[in-house]
């Protein structure tokens, strides 16, 4: 997932300089959801690790500087403000875990 991801990232920096950021966003999500929800049909391993791995990683790769990028047009201190996003991302992602288990 964050191999493709980080190769999306460049289709994600194209539509920020060409899109809205609502239409940027729903573009990624809509591409995540899918995956998601296709994900659970797939009968082999492969098939979900296409779906999961690939194509959601595409999906997460074009709206993962978006957050940042609007942070930066309304706050000044652009290291701070990407460093806190980031860092947001971290610990949802190990609250998320927790829950889960």
């Amino acid at each position: 997932m964050y191999a493709t991801g980080s190769v999306a990232m460049q289709l994600g920096e194209w539509m920020m300089l060409n899109c809205t950021p609502r239409m940027h966003l729903l573009c990624g999500l809509m591409i995540c959801n899918y995956a998601t929800y296709m994900a659970q049909y797939c009968l082999n391993f492969n098939s979900f690790l296409f779906m999961y791995g690939i194509v959601f990683g595409i999906g997460f790769g074009i709206v993962y500087f978006l957050p940042i990028l609007c942070a930066w047009t309304y706050f000044t201190n652009r290291p701070m403000t990407a460093g806190s996003i980031l860092c947001w991302f971290s610990i949802l992602a190990i609250y998320n875990s927790s829950q889960c288990s």
